[in-house]
This record gives C-alpha cells, sequence and structure tokens, in this order.
C-alpha cells in the first residue's frame, strides 16, 4: 500500500514539474512589468533597482539618461520585442497549464470514487490560472515558476483526497481479504502512471520545442541590451538579460 501511495504522488508531482518548461536558459535579476506605455524591470537588491523604457527613453531609478540616437533605437528594438514576445510566451505558459490539469484531472477520475468536489476544485483552481496568466502584466505572474509553484500546491490539496480514496479501497479489499481487489488497484496506478508520463512527457516535449524556438529572439534581446552605449555612473553596462545563466 505504501509503493501505492508514492506511485500517486509521483504521478500528480510530475504534472507540476512539466508545467514548467524551459526551453533555453534565459535569466534576469529583474521582474518585467508591461505597461500600456512602459517596461518596467524591477529587482528587491542590486544598484539599479529600476530600469523604465518608454518609447525609446531610458530611465534609470527615477532619473532619465541621456542617450544618443543609436541607443534611442536600440532601446525602441527592445520593446517593440519583448512586446511581441509576450503573447507567444503566454501561450506556452497556457498550454503547459493545460497539460498538468488534464493529468490532475485523470487521477482523480481514476481513483476518486466521489471525484465532483476533487474536480470542482480543480476547475475552479484551472480557470483562476488561466485569467490570471492572460490577464498578467508582470513576468511574475506567467513565468515558469509561477505555473510550478501553483501546480504543485494544488497537488498538495488533491493527493489527499486522491491518496484516501485508494487507502480507503484498498483497507476494504485486504480486511475482506481480497487479495485480487489489491492487484487491481495497484495495476490500475501503474497503468495510469504510465499513461499519465507519456501523455504529459509528448505534451511537454512539444511545448519544449516551442520554447526554443523562442531563444533566438531572447538571445537578440540580450543582444541589443549588451550593445547599448549607455553605462552606469560606475561604468557597468546595463544588463536586464543573460543566455545560459553566463554573465555577459
Amino acid at each position: 500500500m505504501y509503493r501505492l501511495v508514492l506511485m500517486l504522488v509521483s504521478i500528480l508531482s510530475a504534472a507540476g514539474a512539466q508545467a514548467g518548461v524551459r526551453g533555453c536558459d534565459v535569466d534576469s535579476d529583474y521582474d518585467l512589468r508591461i505597461g500600456a506605455q512602459e517596461l518596467e524591470f524591477t529587482r528587491p537588491q542590486g544598484v539599479p533597482a529600476s530600469v523604465l523604457m518608454r518609447g525609446g527613453r531610458l530611465i534609470v531609478d527615477g532619473r532619465e539618461v541621456a542617450l544618443d540616437p543609436a541607443d534611442v533605437r536600440r532601446i525602441a528594438a527592445f520593446e517593440s520585442e519583448v512586446r511581441a514576445l509576450v503573447p507567444e510566451v503566454k501561450a506556452i505558459a497556457l498550454d503547459a497549464v493545460e497539460i498538468a490539469f488534464a493529468a490532475l484531472t485523470e487521477v482523480v477520475r481514476s481513483f476518486s470514487d466521489d471525484s465532483a468536489p476533487a474536480h470542482a476544485r480543480l476547475e475552479h483552481a484551472r480557470a483562476d490560472l488561466v485569467t490570471r496568466v492572460r490577464t498578467a502584466d508582470s513576468t511574475a505572474h506567467f513565468d515558469e515558476r509561477f505555473v510550478a509553484r501553483t501546480v504543485e500546491q494544488l497537488v498538495g490539496e488533491v493527493v489527499p483526497l486522491v491518496v484516501g480514496n485508494v487507502v480507503s479501497s484498498a483497507i476494504t479489499a485486504a480486511l475482506s481479504g481480497d487479495r485480487a481487489g489489491i492487484s487491481e488497484i495497484e495495476a490500475r496506478a501503474a497503468r495510469l502512471e504510465r499513461e499519465i508520463e507519456t501523455r504529459v512527457e509528448t505534451g511537454a516535449r512539444a511545448l519544449e520545442a516551442r520554447a526554443e524556438g523562442l531563444c533566438p529572439r531572447f538571445a537578440r534581446l540580450a543582444e541589443l541590451g549588451a550593445s547599448l552605449e549607455y553605462r552606469h555612473a560606475d561604468g557597468r553596462a546595463l544588463q536586464l538579460l543573460r543566455m545560459d545563466g553566463r554573465t555577459r
């Protein structure tokens, strides 16, 4: 029975893990807010704490800096590319949500005698998460960490419901001496694990390919930032994005 519980937890956890698909390693110390007229990069620690781009203008920690014409064009191009990327990144995040929730729903359907409460909880959470991703204006609200955290929280809520049903059925079978019943529960869990893993992995690979297709565009953003002539007072370049986790 203990093995069966672990198996169910692993199925549900896999859905949460696969929701955080990353196609290429794009890193930043900043959260990005996409406003109607500006892009705002902020971070809790470090200098500068705030970088604002607005129509080719650059405002660092509340102070507008003088830019040469080439930097104005680079900033404008950066803004345009970010705005073009946001819908595509959100679409990938939304598809990851659907993959994760489909897996969770299938587990609930297969192992809950009364699955209505769990289904209602999942559907409410799915609709809420989809709305938040679609309307989010900050990367903190639709990146892979946010989606994964949300799904992991749901896993923590759903696992007790599913495990409770399975354990109850297994105890009933054990007390009645129904070894065939116990074996059937374990076999069903094993089949479901294989089916869910295949389904999630297939969907995740498709999302990985789509995310990887965006990598050249993220690299272009990193290059635009690195090519700015503007420098901080201490001579450092403005670094908003890093590729492959490396400092450039």
